[in-house]
């Protein structure tokens, strides 16, 4: 962010591309600033950690827009905003427009059946305003019920046959699990119906360039990779990226459990998370979201730059 820019906002398009960028490692350093029991998993009861923590450091709305707050302002809407992502679907949205509700202000806008968009700045100062101590805990609630009636309404109206089966496995990875099963299969499907034969579909650094171009090829900008029509190259592309990660023994993938939505088979892509083989503080990193950055930056090396800090990290 920039440092000249009002707290709490980035003041173009092309800072906003790289406030994304380092989203990663911003986050994976966040629970160190907190204290060592803070529970740094995207959960419903992080937030409620993070609002008490706020509220002791923040006395007033003034305090909040201090320079000397900037940075860890800047990492609790990261976490606030990929808390909710993470939970119910969605992405991080920016505008620049005057018309737009909050121009120069990263915002979520969350997969509710809504789509009111959310900016985590302005609910730290609200909640440094109010002091109720459940307005992020309320606000997750919010969500949480819109999404269970969003699906519910689904349901009712999808046709039997095309109803969703649920995990045979039981337990709460039960999703995470159906995820990695036959995982070689699936990837191999994935190749066979989406890439040309002469792809390096070996699990290297460098077939990591040449599927970042493979996704420039198809994906005009950010917005076309989750389109229903890409979902199946998107899938395999996150399945072949962690892996390739996973594979060169940097990282194990982990899942947000708070995505479990009622037990569904196979957890939202946004869900899944690398988190490398270290004893220090863990770096993390999001296939999706580095699938999505590669078309939006468009450069040509984010897949390579992930794989590299990954491994670098150990």
């Amino acid at each position: 962010m920039n440092d000249n820019s009002e707290q709490g906002t980035v003041p173009s398009a092309t800072d906003f591309d790289e406030w994304l960028e380092v989203m990663d490692p911003k986050l994976a350093g966040f629970g160190a600033l907190l204290a060592d029991d803070f529970p740094n998993d995207f959960s419903r009861a992080s937030l409620a950690w993070l609002e008490d923590v706020l509220l002791q450091a923040f006395p007033d709305i003034a305090a909040v827009h201090r320079d000397e707050a900037g940075d860890f302002v800047d990492r609790c809407v990261r976490y606030i905003g990929e808390t909710l992502i993470r939970g119910f679907g969605g992405s991080w949205e920016y505008g620049t427009e005057s018309k737009d509700l909050f121009a120069g202000v990263p915002y979520v806008r969350v997969d509710d059946g809504v789509g009111i968009p959310i900016a985590p700045f302005y609910e730290i100062t609200a909640l440094v305003d109010r002091r109720t101590k459940t307005e992020l805990t309320s606000l997750y609630d919010t969500l949480d019920e819109r999404c269970r009636e969003r699906r519910s309404a689904e349901a009712q109206d999808a046709p039997a046959a095309r109803e969703t089966p649920r995990v045979s496995a039981s337990g709460p990875d039960a999703p995470l699990r159906e995820w990695l099963a036959d995982m070689d299969g699936k990837l191999t499907a994935w190749r066979d119906e989406h890439l040309a034969r002469d792809f390096p579909f070996d699990f290297s650094r460098d077939s990591l360039a040449v599927l970042e171009q493979e996704v420039l090829t198809r994906f005009a900008g950010r917005d076309e990779v989750e389109l229903p029509a890409n979902l199946g190259f998107t899938e395999g592309a996150v399945r072949y990226f962690g892996e390739t990660i996973v594979r060169g023994g940097f990282a194990e993938w982990r899942w947000n459990k708070e995505e479990a939505n009622g037990g569904d088979a196979t957890p939202p892509l946004m869900s899944l998370f690398l988190v490398a083989k270290t004893e220090e503080a863990p770096e993390e990193s999001v296939p999706l979201r580095a699938i999505r950055l590669a078309a939006l930056k468009r450069t040509g090396d984010k897949l390579v730059k992930v794989y590299d800090r990954m491994r670098d990290s150990r």
